[in-house]
């Protein structure tokens, strides 16, 4: 609902003022397009896209749309000739695939020209051919028969389908040299995977309930919820969370194995500090360091793809701030930071009672310690506990808080005769210049 929300509210942004467009497509860019990305939703993807360029780069938008126009019926008819050959020849092995093209969208192609810097007439790989088959086993045939009619750029093959992305788009891709020395990008795939790729998590909803797509659903999910439970806890900062769900969502990925051959996906630039706590919780707290490729390496070592990772761990290892210097994806840094921060508010209350009890029986009022607990609504503090971290802490004092209870200086004292007073009277004998009214100790020498 919120994405077709955003697309109408992007439609129609033409008729708000440009100061008012601005922010609506930045947020768009930062927050939608990331989600729909991780959601493998590419329909949704591309039209907010191709919308943020024309809102934020109308000029870009008009001349790469002008530039499309103009060469629609040459790109029209050379599709088409591509299409046709891939169709004859793939019917002679039985495969009635939907072989169809399109070029790609505006901001697909305007990312291209600001990534290699050239101009629009200087981007060859502006084609897109789909080819859509029944079976997993007719996309690797239909491959095998287009690299036969058309040669590949070997650098440029991935198979998405053998290691799927992690938000479940499959397909494999191939870059081929079509006819007239053309570069040619082809997508081969299943009819379930053109679903997912389109919609991606929506192509759930398209097929019946089961158990098979019920846990389908909760792998696709499992992400979002960790992101949310991540937002919503209390040492989030909102700022780094923008940052790590671009990193999360957007990143290019890569893939690592473990000694018994699980697959695991990445963002680019994780280290064995983002595996640990990827594989699980418990097993991040306690990682001391890390075998790749059966190598021990530093906790900060960037892992490559194709990597084999074992993590080692011990029981008394606990984490700690220098891991947030290496630790890149959302999960990581949370826990990390969820543990260090209730290990440090845990010493802080320990602290604060022995700072409290100490005054208190100082100042003959360790009687009173119930009613000084009980001030914690006058400091805007939720509870006890917070008031006693505060004291650990050093952001409040006992004379601070002695001085917010109503007639603290007329409570009856445990002891009434030798009451110290926090204020002592300026010593006659010695003079302290510019200080007065601190409380001093005189050294026995």
């Amino acid at each position: 609902i919120k994405f077709a929300d955003r697309l109408h509210n992007m439609a129609t942004i033409k008729y708000l003022s440009t100061i008012k467009q601005h922010p609506i497509a930045v947020e768009t860019r930062d927050v939608y397009v990331p989600l729909a990305h991780r959601l493998g939703m590419a329909q949704v993807k591309w039209k907010l896209d191709d919308l943020i360029l024309k809102t934020l780069n109308p000029k870009a938008y008009k001349d790469i749309e002008s530039k499309l126009k103009s060469s629609n019926k040459q790109r029209e008819k050379y599709i088409k000739i591509i299409t046709k050959s891939l169709n004859d020849e793939l019917k002679n092995y039985k495969i009635y695939p939907e072989v169809y093209g399109r070029p790609k969208s505006r901001s697909s192609i305007y990312g291209k020209m600001v990534e290699r810097g050239k101009a629009f007439e200087e981007i060859y790989d502006i084609l897109a051919v789909r080819v859509v088959v029944k079976k997993v086993e007719d996309c690797y045939l239909a491959l095998g028969v287009l690299h036969q009619i058309y040669k590949p750029i070997q650098e440029r093959f991935k198979d998405f389908i053998a290691t799927p992305k992690s938000n479940g788009y499959q397909s494999i891709h191939t870059t081929v040299v079509g006819p007239q020395g053309k570069m040619i990008e082809v997508q081969i795939r299943t009819e379930e995977m053109e679903q997912t790729a389109e919609i991606g998590v929506a192509a759930h909803w398209r097929y019946k309930s089961g158990e098979k797509n019920s846990e389908g659903m909760d792998s696709h999910v499992k992400w979002l919820r960790e992101l949310l439970d991540i937002l919503q806890s209390e040492e989030n900062d909102p700022k780094e969370f923008m940052h790590l769900l671009k990193i999360d969502l957007f990143s290019d990925e890569i893939f690592v194995f473990t000694p018994k051959g699980d697959l695991f996906q990445l963002p680019v630039k994780s280290t064995p500090i983002d595996f640990a706590y990827h594989v699980h919780t418990e097993i991040g707290h306690n990682c001391i360091g890390a075998k790749v490729n059966h190598k021990i390496v530093p906790l900060n070592t960037e892992l490559k793809n194709g990597d084999n990772i074992e993590i080692l761990s011990s029981k008394s290892q606990t984490p700690n701030y220098s891991w947030l210097k290496f630790a890149i994806t959302s999960k990581a840094r949370s826990h990390i930071r969820r543990y260090v921060n209730k290990q440090e508010r845990e010493e802080s209350v320990k602290i604060g009672n022995e700072i409290l009890s100490k005054s208190l029986r100082r100042l003959k009022m360790l009687s009173q310690l119930d009613l000084i607990k009980e001030s914690f609504a006058k400091f805007g503090l939720g509870g006890k506990v917070q008031l006693i971290e505060a004291i650990g802490k050093g952001e409040l004092s006992i004379r601070e808080i002695l001085d917010k209870i109503p007639d603290s200086n007329n409570i009856k004292k445990d002891n009434p005769p030798g009451i110290l007073s926090f204020k002592r009277k300026e010593s006659k004998n010695i003079k302290l210049e510019g200080i007065s009214n601190i409380m001093a100790n005189f050294g026995k020498c």
